[in-house]
């Protein structure tokens, strides 16, 4: 048996094709938005729905953004054509999640750095937790730095910094990591 005959070829049905074709035209859509198309198009139940979109992402036919999330905890589904690049994730959050796009909106605004406080005023988010339902700005900054698009240095008076991690940074970060 040669490689390419041992290789798992995907199945796709006609669920998966709607899924593909519909977020081509779309861009990209938030679980509780592709579900709903799913259930208006072939009537299956939100969780069947659920599942229909979970094997798609499973068969690499269609990416998620997992662990990444956006509107009340949902995650972002997009073409497999599509990486998850910062631009990616400005344009999903502009829609889905407005404090991130915001913060990445200024880094690209102000060369790649913003004060801790700079970003706290611009989110519009708490520096603090408190007992609020409200987004804080460590968890925005813990989605870009898990994806590695941001650093944060201090200063010698110690004002925290917010720093985007350019191209060529990035590329040293992976050719050491190589």
């Amino acid at each position: 048996m040669t490689k390419q005959q041992n290789m798992k070829i995907p199945v796709k049905n006609k669920h998966d094709d709607f899924l593909i074709d519909y977020l081509l035209e779309k861009k990209f859509l938030v679980s509780g938005e592709l579900g709903a198309a799913l259930t208006e198009k072939f009537g299956v139940s939100e969780v069947y729905a659920r599942k229909i979109i979970e094997r798609s992402v499973g068969k690499e036919l269609i990416r998620s953004s997992m662990p990444m999330t956006f509107s009340k905890g949902q995650y972002a589904y997009f073409p497999i054509q599509e990486k998850m690049t910062l631009d990616t994730i400005k344009r999903i959050a502009k829609q889905y999640r407005p404090p991130l796009y915001r913060l990445i909106e200024g880094l690209l605004q102000n060369s790649g750095i913003l004060s801790y406080y700079e970003a706290v005023k611009i989110t519009g988010t708490p520096a603090k937790r408190s007992n609020s339902k409200a987004e804080y700005l460590a968890d925005l900054l813990e989605v870009l730095r898990t994806n590695n698009f941001i650093y944060q240095a201090a200063d010698s008076n110690n004002v925290n910094y917010i720093l985007l991690i350019s191209a060529q940074e990035m590329a040293r970060n992976i050719e050491t990591l190589i």
